[in-house]
Parts: structure tokens; C-alpha cells; sequence
């Protein structure tokens, strides 16, 4: 019971000493107490913290030093205060507190905190107005006009009195069709009674989401490369899914090349005319005056050089052996007939098969092609040189006949283009559009400064392609959806292929807005939910654009085997005339030897026939003839 009476009476008197706190408790003093309160609610300490006031405001300190009891990290910003430099911050600012104690240092306040690396318009912004003014809405509405039109800040709330109650203003764009991003009225969020004992906790939030889902037709001008894209249809799903008005912008002439088209889009919005850029790659140098969206195509630009052709099989065949084989073979058979000869001549035993000369080269021919001879040897010294020129023969036939056929089936292709250098070293001709020079020019890689020096002015890929089909000597660089849209209509069998898949030039299609726009977001939550749900893959095929990486029939692919035809011998038929003739050539000769030898004889048995006639003339009469 007594312990009991102890806590009640503990507790009665902290209750009196802070409403006595409260109750004295000067305007300035409430209005930094009910500043602190509303910062715990909607600001999170894992947030970074600027603080900024001006003209030493007092009542600041105490708020400082309540804040400092729960954010780790504060900055704290004043005119006429150099900026510290810390190498360790290198966050952005999460939420900003702005005292105002003269509406005229707004200007000084605001560019001072742009000025700082850490400047973050995506921010929370609470702005305090340390004095009642008379008309808190008028006022309200100043500020935020004037944080918008000049800093690009959307989420800012004001907190300011009139001595009689505190109030809380924001804005929200596209609330209608007519206002879109006017600024023509804020938005009471919450007022307190100046009466009250300074506590302003409330379960309603003060910074919200102020982009809506839908922007009530609101008018989008957007700027693009074409007039007729397929692509376009894809931008308008998009931008209709947000509810917008599009207006296209299109400032490029007709026979603009690639790369000022890209240039004229992006300009659009770089000096106001449009809000977005649509389908310009991203670059480097422009990120710096743009904000990019999530990258929603990609392509990249591949060498397309003459597919290397097949050699001639007859060609190929003559080359199976070099000269100097067929020398030496040559030789080793004239020096295996002179063996043979000699061997055959000094041998008693030795049939007359290997007696002649030319009998002998007759048959050490006859091993060469695999074909009988016209006698065996007898002898052993002979047989040991016969069989030694057969398995010659036979290991040479093989060989060639190994070759020979692997030829007749494919004779193989001449040395194809692989790299760049080698792409110099052809001399072959080469071009591309004059919207890709931007490219090698930056680049780091030696050899893609030599490309410019020697390269053909091609800024068309449809006439790039055919001068390939064409000479069947010359290369480009191009993108491989022009090139299959090309080949659609004009390709007649004709073949080219890809040189390598390093030395390409990568492209990432995004859609740019004006820096600091607050639309990016929203457009890359909608790209990075179709890119999950697939609907982009789907989009490609209804549009009929094809992937990158899709192989395509008229790409030289080598294949797992050869089927084997009466086409592979046709050498062996164009060799049969010259067989007959050689043959027939023969047999005449053959004939006319014969003939010769006939001759002779004939003439002899008619010699003695007349003798034999005559004596049995000679036996009937008794005279002479």
C-alpha cells in the first residue's frame, strides 16, 4: 500500500512538471516541439538528416539537440557557412528540415543545399516557417511553387501558424486533366490548435507517394526517332496503361542518318519541347543532362563478312601430294623396273615375263594400280624387290586414296575471316553507317581507329548486304534485326556470315526524361513487371521482330555429316573420255603393229606358195616355169 502511494504521488508530480513545461512554453519553442514530433513520425533515422536555417534562430538549438538523440549523422546548413568536405559521406540526403525565419533567405537556403553533393530532390522536405504569417495558405502555396519551378521538388510540406493554429500544406499533381503539373491550390493536411500542449502525433502520414497510377489523361510530349516504328506500338501499350495523352514530336528530315535522328530526340528534351525521349541508347554523355529509365531493348551491332568458299575438288585433289612426292615416286618406280630387269636377266631360272624392259614396267605399273601382272617371279632376290614395291604401292595408294575420297566428299573451305585484323589483312572492302564512327572514335582498342581510315561510306544495311551477295568481297557492321529484315525480302540463296561474337558493339535501348523527372520510377516498376510476367517476349513476336540470337539458315553452320552422291564422282566421269582415248589410241597402235607384222608374213607365205607351185609345175610338165 505504501509503495503504491509512492508511484502515485512520482507520477502526479512528473504529469504537473510537464504541463507547467508546456504551459510556459514560448511560440517559437512550441512550434520547434511540435516540429520534433512530427519528424519521429514520419521521418526514419536510417535516413540522412539535413537541418537548415538562417539569421542564428534560436529555438533551432533545442531542436537539434532533441534530434541528435535519434538520427547517428546530422548536417546542419546555414548561409554564409563554407561546406565541410567529408570523405565519408557519400550518401544522399533522405530527408530535409528547412527553418525559414524570412521568406526572403528561401533563395539563399535552397541553392546553398543544391550546391552540396549530397542534394537529393527525391527527399522529404519539411519546411518551417518560424513566424506566424497571415495568410498560411497563400504563403503555403509560394513555397511549393516555388521549391517545384526551381529545385524540382515534389514531396515538400509546410508547417506554418498564424498564431491561432498549426497547419500542415502539401500539393498533388494530376489531380485532373486541366491541372496535371499546375500548381494551382494545396492540400490541408492536419492543424493543431495553438492552445494545445504542443503534441502533434498522428496516425495520418504527411509524405506519401504523390505519383498516381493513373494521370487522368494529362498530355505526354514524347520524342522519336521514326514516324513509323514497329516499336511505337509498344510505347503507346505503355504510356496508355498510365492513362496519358501522347503527343509525338518528330524533328528529323527524311533522310537523316542514324545518329543525328538519335541526337535531335534527345535534344527535344534537353531544352524542354518534350517530356521523354523514346528508343535512344543509352550513352554516357547523355546521363549527364537526362535521366535514363530500365533498359526495356538491347541489341548489338556483329560483323557480317563473306562466308569462306569451298575449294575445287580437282584442285584439292592435285594438291593431295606435292610435287616432290610425285618425283620421287616417279623415280622409285623407275629405279624398282631397272632392278627388276637386272635382277631378272642375271637369274637362270626366271621366266621371260620380267626378261623385257618394257614388260617389266608394264607390271611394276600394274602394282601401282592394284591390278594383276603378267607373270609371278620364280626367284627369291626378285620376289623380295616385288614385294617390297607392293607394300610401297600399297601404303602410298592408301594414303592417297584416303585423301582422294575425303576430297570428292568436301574438298573444305578457304581460311574464313575470324577478327578485325584479319579482316584488315584480307584488303577486302568494308563499311558501315557513319552513326557507328562515334563508336571507334571513343574506343580504346588500336585497331578500331585503323578501321576508320579504310572504311567505305554504307550508311544503309540493306545496301551493305547486297553488295556482299553481289562481290562476294566486302564486310559490314550492322545491327542483326536490320539485316534479317533484309534478308526476308531479297535473299535468294545467297550466304554471308557472322565474323566472330566479341568484337560486336553492344546497345542498350532506354527512354530518357527530363533530369530529375518523377515518372522514371513509375515507368521502370511498369518495365520491370512486363520483363517478369513476359509479355515483352510476346510483344516481339505480334510485332515481328526477331531476336538477336536466333540462328538463321542463311548463317554457316557446320553440319554433323555429308551425304555421299553420284555429284561427289563426277570427277571420275570426266576422267572416262580421257581413259577411252587413251585407250582407243592404244589399240590403234596395237593394231597397226600387228598389221605390220601380218604384212610381212602375208608376203612370205605368198613367196612360198609360188615356190611350191612352180616345182609342182615343173614335176608335171618337165619344163620350167
Amino acid at each position: 500500500m505504501t509503495s503504491m502511494m509512492i508511484f502515485l504521488v512520482m507520477l502526479t508530480l512528473s504529469e504537473g512538471t510537464r504541463l507547467n513545461r508546456t504551459m510556459h512554453m514560448t511560440g517559437p519553442d512550441q512550434l520547434m516541439s511540435y516540429v520534433y514530433n512530427i519528424l519521429l513520425q514520419n521521418m526514419k533515422p536510417e535516413r540522412n538528416l539535413l537541418v537548415s536555417y538562417s539569421d542564428n534562430y534560436v529555438p533551432v538549438n533545442l531542436l537539434l539537440r532533441d534530434i541528435h538523440k535519434h538520427y547517428g549523422i546530422l548536417q546542419v546548413s546555414y548561409p554564409n557557412t563554407p561546406e565541410v568536405e567529408m570523405s565519408f559521406w557519400y550518401e544522399k540526403i533522405g530527408s530535409y528540415i528547412i527553418v525559414l525565419n524570412n521568406k526572403s533567405n528561401l533563395n539563399t537556403q535552397i541553392q546553398q543545399l543544391i550546391d552540396i553533393k549530397s542534394w537529393n530532390n527525391r527527399a522529404h522536405f519539411l519546411v518551417v516557417v518560424g513566424i506566424p504569417v497571415e495568410n498560411p495558405h497563400r504563403l503555403s502555396l509560394e513555397i511549393v511553387n516555388y521549391f517545384w519551378h526551381n529545385a524540382n521538388v515534389l514531396d515538400v510540406v509546410i508547417f506554418v501558424s498564424d498564431n491561432r493554429v498549426f497547419n500542415l500544406y502539401t500539393w498533388y499533381p494530376y489531380n485532373s486533366k486541366e491541372e496535371c503539373w499546375a500548381m494551382k491550390d494545396v492540400a490541408l493536411l492536419n492543424q493543431w490548435d495553438a492552445e494545445s500542449t504542443g503534441d502533434s502525433r498522428t496516425d495520418k502520414k504527411i509524405f506519401t507517394n504523390k505519383i498516381p497510377r493513373k494521370f487522368n489523361g494529362c498530355p505526354m510530349n514524347v520524342s522519336i526517332n521514326y514516324k513509323e516504328d514497329s516499336e511505337l506500338q509498344f510505347l503507346r501499350n505503355s504510356l496508355d496503361v498510365f492513362d496519358f495523352t501522347i503527343h509525338y514530336q518528330v524533328n528529323n528530315p527524311d533522310n537523316a542518318n542514324i545518329y543525328d535522328r538519335f541526337k535531335n530526340t534527345v535534344d527535344n528534351v534537353i531544352f524542354g519541347s518534350s517530356e521523354i525521349a523514346y528508343g535512344v541508347p543509352l550513352q554516357e554523355e547523355v546521363v549527364g543532362f537526362l535521366d535514363s529509365s530500365f533498359p526495356f531493348n538491347d541489341f548489338r551491332y556483329i560483323w557480317y563478312v563473306p562466308c569462306a568458299k569451298p575449294f575445287d575438288r580437282i584442285q584439292r585433289i592435285s594438291e593431295i601430294f606435292p610435287i616432290s612426292v610425285w618425283v620421287i615416286l616417279l623415280i622409285s618406280m623407275l629405279l624398282s623396273c631397272l632392278v627388276t630387269w637386272c635382277l631378272a636377266t642375271r637369274s637362270s631360272g626366271e621366266g621371260n615375263a620380267y626378261l623385257n624392259i618394257s614388260t617389266v614396267m608394264y607390271n611394276m605399273w600394274a602394282i601401282t594400280m592394284g591390278t594383276s601382272v603378267t607373270g609371278m617371279p620364280h626367284t627369291f632376290k626378285l620376289r623380295a624387290v616385288i614385294v617390297a614395291w607392293v607394300c610401297y604401292c600399297f601404303a602410298v595408294s592408301t594414303i592417297f586414296l584416303t585423301f582422294f575420297t575425303s576430297f570428292l566428299i568436301d574438298p573444305g573451305l578457304d581460311k574464313q575471316i575470324t577478327n578485325i585484323q584479319e579482316l584488315l589483312d584480307s584488303k577486302i572492302e568494308y563499311g558501315f553507317g557513319e552513326s557507328i564512327d562515334f563508336y571507334f572514335e571513343n574506343s580504346e582498342v588500336d585497331i578500331h581507329k585503323e578501321l576508320l581510315k579504310y572504311r567505305k561510306a554504307c550508311n544503309q544495311t540493306e545496301l551493305c548486304i547486297k553488295r556482299i551477295f553481289k562481290t562476294g568481297k566486302f564486310a559490314t557492321f550492322a545491327e542483326p534485326n536490320g539485316v534479317k529484315n533484309v534478308l526476308k525480302s531479297h535473299h535468294k540463296g545467297n550466304k554471308f556470315c557472322r565474323m566472330n561474337n566479341f568484337d560486336t558493339y553492344n546497345v542498350l535501348v532506354v527512354v530518357y526524361f527530363s533530369k530529375g523527372s518523377y515518372l522514371v520510377e513509375t515507368f521502370d516498376k511498369y518495365m520491370s513487371s512486363i520483363f517478369e510476367s513476359g509479355l515483352v517476349n510476346r510483344e516481339d513476336t505480334t510485332t515481328g521482330a526477331l531476336s538477336t540470337e536466333d540462328t538463321a539458315d542463311w548463317e554457316a553452320n557446320p553440319i554433323a555429316y555429308f551425304p555421299f552422291s553420284i555429284n561427289h564422282l563426277l570427277i571420275a566421269f570426266y576422267g572416262l573420255p580421257l581413259g577411252y582415248c587413251l585407250s582407243f589410241i592404244v589399240l590403234i597402235g596395237e593394231i597397226l603393229n600387228d598389221k605390220t607384222d601380218w604384212i610381212g608374213r602375208a608376203v612370205a607365205i605368198l613367196a612360198r606358195i609360188r615356190v611350191v607351185l612352180s616345182l609342182n609345175v615343173t614335176q608335171t610338165t618337165g619344163y620350167p616355169q
